[in-house]
């Protein structure tokens, strides 16, 4: 079995969880997250 590397970012109310974003391992994170602030 091959295993995937994915960062997962997610947030918890009372009663649900939301899955805001999952990355796999092998993308640039730091790009991915904060493009919003260098394109600024």
């Amino acid at each position: 079995m091959r295993w995937l590397r994915l960062l997962a970012f997610y947030r918890i109310d009372s009663t649900n969880v939301f899955i805001d974003r999952i990355l796999y391992g092998r993308r640039d994170y730091l790009h991915i997250l904060f493009q919003s602030i260098q394109e600024k």
